[in-house]
């Protein structure tokens, strides 16, 4: 096999693996995404996708370092959490920053987009490192042309966001079981918190405990406000 077939199959599998393990990072580039009129969304894709682009071929060639920092990984599962949670709860906002879109705003989702893909591409960044075998080349390459599938993946689930404002409970809860699988995937974490069936029950456990704070907080801002328009009924028109 020549050194260019070589580096064509190896793209080929980038390709073929990183969409295939990328279907959670559109939900997450969609729901982040979905607060910003039409045409700051396409920035704010494009932007974020290619400054993730660049980081995940840098993060490729010290891969296996970066998944043996103690921690790393269940840090990552906490803050994708919190953005799970954070996206939820914050509708009132995200329909303000549609009405108003501003420059710190974009620069803040665009900064979401990278972390949050980041943190879920680790086990990704694994599996393209072992595939490319150290051709930097394949790797580039392979994820520049997977990561317009994904956008178009995200295009499709902001649509349906639109259309259906619940499902926004479906897509905190891919997430938050995203980030119990990325914490319990961590050998720190799994010192702490070992047991039988641990693969399923801390992902169901962190999934249960978002969905839950979401509520709780919903349902405590929705009697605040009813509360403030009793109380001052001008507010209410």
């Amino acid at each position: 096999m020549t050194a260019v077939t070589a580096i064509m199959l190896s793209t080929l599998n980038i390709i073929f693996v990183n969409a295939l393990l990328s279907a959670d990072n559109a939900v997450i580039l969609a729901m982040i995404i979905r607060p910003l009129e039409e045409r700051h969304r396409r920035h704010a894709m494009v932007w974020g996708s290619l400054i993730l682009v660049i980081l995940l071929v840098a993060l490729t060639g010290i891969a296996n370092w970066v998944m043996r920092i103690p921690g790393v990984k269940t840090a990552g599962a906490v803050f994708l959490a919190w953005i799970a949670l954070k996206l939820l709860i914050s509708k009132q906002e995200a329909e303000s920053t549609r009405k108003r879109p501003e420059h710190h705003s974009m620069v803040k989702i665009i900064l979401w987009i990278v972390l949050a893909d980041l943190i879920m591409s680790l086990d990704n960044v694994v599996a393209i490192a072992a595939i490319a075998n150290g051709r930097f080349a394949s790797i580039a390459v392979g994820l520049l042309i997977s990561i317009p599938i994904i956008l178009l993946g995200s295009r499709g689930v902001v649509a349906l966001l639109d259309r259906f404002p619940i499902l926004l409970w479906a897509g905190t809860a891919i997430l938050s079981w995203t980030a119990g699988h990325i914490l319990v995937s961590d050998n720190w974490f799994a010192r702490w918190a070992s047991f039988p069936g641990d693969d399923w029950i801390i992902p169901l456990g962190v999934t249960v405990a978002v969905l839950a704070m979401a509520l709780v907080w919903l349902r405590s801002r929705a009697r605040s406000e009813a509360r403030v328009r009793q109380e001052r009924p001008e507010l209410a028109d």
